[in-house]
């Protein structure tokens, strides 16, 4: 395959994204800290108005609608970050846990963007505001973030990699009983999600048996819980775990090993990002074994899902011809 190409982003979305450094630099709302009287700080936003505003962000993340809301999310985080000094008691623990899932869409999406920095950084927000938040499981679940990030990136793959598997302890370290028994259904996804981030870093370093052990182990927690689930918004599940264990199998050359274990994924099973994502490994997969028509044909499905998702992606230009990645800029595609 040919190498992997820079992503196009364009005016707009770099002005989202210096909107959000922007942000992420900005430390206004001490102001509150230093006066807690003044009446010219912002209004103090309604937590519950919030939290719906935070769950649509996420689901406009996980539409792969990225453009959308780039220039939300610098508003949201001034939200946050002014309603966890304005509220006190158990309102403030529900609002630092809102704060801490503002800043890993933050981490997602600059993820996303191969902001690696920015995603860093908010995701060690996204820790500390979820450790305020007295729930522990929230702020490994910014360790999950950090590790995406970084595989996302080809960066610091040994970092993500000890770090996946530190958290994934840590994880199971909460378990009560003998493996996943009496284990909430949240803690053993967020576990087998960890172990998912650290089969991609260690085959992204070309550590074959590593890769295939952190499957295992993913494969084992999907089983045990038997469906597909969306806790802390990483799609855990059998389906999630089998696309894995085929980008597992691209990052280690082996397109034919990708395509043995490829699946068809019903429609709405998981979100159109995580298709996309997938199908976007599968077209590799063709491309390894040197089918170019079946790679292109999967790359315009993966469009139709998701075409922000495609236009992200480094990887489209490494299967597509120079013709083919011409007619698919040009497509007019509905997200």
């Amino acid at each position: 395959m040919k190498d992997k190409t820079e992503i196009q982003v364009s005016s707009e979305q770099r002005a989202g994204i210096e909107g959000i450094r922007f942000a992420l630099s900005s430390f206004d709302f001490l102001s509150i800290q230093a006066d807690p009287e003044r009446t010219e700080v912002e209004s103090v936003p309604d937590i519950d108005a919030f939290s719906r505003e935070v769950t649509d962000t996420w689901d406009l993340a996980q539409a792969a609608r990225y453009e959308e809301i780039l220039h939300r999310l610098p508003i949201l985080l001034s939200k946050g970050e002014v309603l966890v000094r304005s509220v006190h008691g158990e309102v403030r623990s529900e609002a630092f846990a809102l704060l801490s899932q503002i800043y890993q869409v933050v981490a997602a999406v600059m993820a996303k963007m191969r902001e690696a920095e920015l995603a860093w950084l908010a995701s060690d927000r996204s820790v500390m505001a979820a450790d305020r938040s007295g729930r522990p499981l929230l702020a490994l679940a910014g360790v999950y973030r950090l590790g995406r990030a970084f595989v996302i990136e080809g960066w610091k793959l040994e970092q993500a990699e000890r770090g996946a598997a530190s958290a994934a302890l840590a994880v199971s370290a909460q378990f009560p009983g003998e493996g996943f028994t009496g284990a909430s259904p949240e803690s053993v996804s967020l576990y087998g999600s960890l172990n998912l981030v650290r089969a991609i870093a260690a085959a992204r370093l070309g550590n074959a048996d590593s890769g295939w052990q952190a499957i295992a182990e993913a494969e084992r927690a999907a089983a045990y819980l038997g469906e597909d689930r969306n806790d802390f918004r990483t799609h855990f599940g059998p389906t999630n775990v089998t696309m894995h264990a085929v980008a597992v199998a691209v990052e280690l050359g082996d397109g034919a090993e990708a395509l043995r274990r490829a699946v068809s994924v019903p429609s709405g099973c998981l979100s159109n990002e995580r298709q996309a994502r997938y199908l976007i490994d599968l077209a590799r997969a063709y491309a390894l074994q040197g089918d170019a028509s079946s790679a292109s044909a999967v790359i315009r499905e993966a469009s139709r899902l998701a075409p922000q998702e495609v236009r992200q992606s480094p990887y489209v230009g490494e299967i597509l011809s120079a013709d083919d990645l011409a007619a698919l800029s040009a497509a007019k595609f509905v997200n």
